[in-house]
């Protein structure tokens, strides 16, 4: 006999991380998602930029770490290389032990009393120079490090400081420029040894792949060839480093082994197995043209293509970013900011988006409460009842992991405007619709974090706006009328309602608006001469439903029309969503299933079938 056992629950797993721009931490956020997704489990990164970083405003970004705290979380898996490039050791150590009693698995260095996974920078890096001195000659090798307090960076220099020992060449500090991670210090270690200490170098190993390519940028700028005139090396062995016109050199760090190893780690502790030991991964040189070698990876048909791959789909985020800050610029309503959300997500392959914000009044995580001001669930915009004031670490979190399915890609990030934090926003990304981050400065992470700035600019003018209209605000309660629907308090009366909602259905039926994909509040309240916010009002009144729900109503009953008739049974799939109104065959599909409770192919296959009978 067959005993239904009952299933264990799924863990939810934290990653910090700093962001997803570069191909490092996005292919260690690879392999973390996939160990985590094979064992069951979910997995929230949190966005939380580097701790104490000097440069830029982190330390807001840096508290929404804090909610890892909460008793939904499982365990954490924390990537030192990425946040904590500008604090020491003993500084990270503090940080995690924060966060007891969970499990933690760190990423990057060696911490006594915690499981780690880190790669053999050393041993990549003594290859690397031992490349340059043997295969190349080179005896004046130029190095820009990385961060002073950074483990890898510091390794890597002393590796590079024993190797030159080792083959008899003297240490010059002179050619030696502290640097960093960033792109940028590429081109600005040119200048520094070349105008400002005006000596001579023969090769120049620069921090990281990124920076190795500034550099090579600055140097053809000023006319000099690599590797004729001067060999650049990078570390990391990202994507384009075989696509560049001169292929790079470099180390290869196994960053989605480092990621899936340490999501192993993780879910030994959580089974119960405490036994595992910190691990060490090989790096792995490998020698291109950057450093005058021959190289058998470049293939300048297949960087071709897939640059004009690259170009198009660059061309359509850039189109949709830019017509997504055009339009939130403009918003003095919330209304407003809904419309945006429900028409300019799916375009990034964004099913769900909440918005939580801060009690007005206090600008430091210290608050004690907050709310969800927005809800946008699976393609569709949540009614206003989920507005109340909420504990921010207790619920967010099990609010968030209640929406999370097994396979999707969830982030959540701080939200704040200058020195102001504003709350958080929690993302889930359609897994069928993620963004690649191969050959393109664009992941669904990235594209995220740069939504995540227009939202924040967006909140922080409604909240002037709301002001400015002498708006009450004492307190989270209070402060829950800079969002609330502006469909309250009209005073209607039932004849008045019912009026206004029969002119909109007649509209509705007659016109049909809803096949202009394009349809919004606005256009309809200019067609009616009815004011806006009573349209809003009206429907939610009457119908019971939003504005975006009672379009889609319409749009799906026109698409049975067409998939039923027979005059339209040529008609394919994606013809008949663009004939109802909807911008994308992925975003009918899951409107149609959620009228109708099936497929548009299946509904298509079953009425064919009653049509025969």
């Amino acid at each position: 006999m067959q005993v239904n056992s009952q299933h264990k629950p799924q863990p939810l797993i934290g990653l910090f991380i700093d962001n997803l721009f570069y191909e490092y931490a996005f292919l260690i956020r690879e392999g973390v998602k996939t160990k985590i997704h094979e064992t069951g489990g979910m997995l929230i990164c949190f966005m939380g930029g580097r701790l104490d970083n000097p440069f830029c405003n982190d330390k807001l970004k840096s508290v929404v770490y804090r909610l890892a705290r909460s008793q939904s979380i499982d365990g954490i898996i924390t990537v030192s290389s990425s946040i904590g490039t500008y604090i020491d050791k003993r500084q990270y150590e503090l940080f995690i032990k924060s966060f007891a009693p969970l499990p933690i698995v760190n990423i990057g260095e060696f911490i006594d009393g915690y499981l780690s996974v880190k790669a053999d920078n050393y041993n990549g890096m003594r290859e690397l120079v031992t490349h340059c001195i043997r295969e190349h000659g080179c005896k004046k090798i130029a190095i820009i490090k990385g961060p002073e307090n950074h483990e890898d960076a510091i390794t890597r220099f002393t590796a590079y400081k024993d190797t030159l020992k080792e083959h008899n060449i003297s240490f010059n500090p002179g050619i030696v420029v502290n640097g960093s991670f960033d792109a940028d210090y590429g081109r600005t270690a040119i200048i520094e040894l070349m105008d400002h200490r005006k000596t001579e170098f023969d090769a120049l190993l620069c921090s990281n792949d990124y920076v190795a390519i500034t550099a090579i940028q600055e140097l053809q700028r000023r006319g000099l060839r690599v590797p004729q005139d001067i060999i650049i090396t990078g570390f990391d062995n990202i994507n384009t480093c075989k696509q560049l016109h001169t292929p790079l050199t470099t180390v290869h760090q196994p960053c989605f082994e480092l990621g899936y190893q340490a999501a192993e780690n993780l879910s030994s502790l959580l089974g119960g197995n405490i036994k595992q030991t910190s691990i060490e991964l090989a790096c792995r040189f490998i020698a291109r043209q950057s450093c005058g070698c021959k190289n058998h990876e470049f293939t300048s048909e297949y960087v071709n293509a897939e640059s004009c791959l690259s170009s198009v789909r660059l061309n359509m985020l850039d189109t949709s970013l830019s017509t997504l800050k055009e339009k939130t610029s403009n918003v003095i309503h919330f209304h407003e900011l809904e419309e945006i959300i429900y028409e300019s997500l799916p375009q990034f392959g964004i099913k769900s988006c909440f918005i939580f914000v801060y009690d007005a009044k206090k600008t430091t995580p210290d608050s004690e409460s907050s709310m969800l001001i927005l809800g946008y669930e699976n393609y569709n915009i949540l009614n206003a009842k989920y507005h109340n004031p909420c504990e921010v670490t207790e619920h967010i979190i099990s609010f968030c992991k209640n929406r999370i399915n097994k396979q999707d890609s969830v982030y959540i990030y701080p939200m704040f405007h200058r020195e102001r934090l504003l709350g958080y926003v929690f993302y889930i990304i359609d897994v069928k619709e993620e963004i690649n981050a191969v050959n393109t400065r664009y992941n669904e992470a990235s594209i995220c974090e740069l939504l995540t700035q227009e939202l924040a600019a967006t909140v922080n003018s409604l909240e002037d706006y709301k002001k400015s209209k002498k708006v009450e605000n004492k307190g989270i309660a209070a402060q829950s009328a800079l969002y609330a629907d502006d469909n309250n308090g009209y005073n209607l009366s039932e004849v008045q309602t019912e009026q206004y909602f029969n002119r909109v259905i007649t509209y509705m039926e007659k016109e049909k608006p809803y096949i202009d994909d394009e349809i919004s509040l606005y256009d309809i309240a200019r067609k009616l001469s009815i004011p806006r916010n009573y349209i809003s009002y009206v429907i939610n009144n009457n119908a019971g439903i939003t504005f975006y729900d009672f379009i889609n109503s319409y749009r799906v009953k026109e698409a049975v029309k067409l998939l039923s008739e027979k005059k339209y049974e040529d008609m394919n799939i994606l013809d008949v969503a663009f004939n109802c109104g909807f911008k994308a065959k992925s975003t009918f599909n899951k409107i149609f299933k959620l009228h109708t409770g099936m497929t548009p192919s299946d509904f298509k296959k079953q009425n064919k079938i009653l049509v025969k009978g």
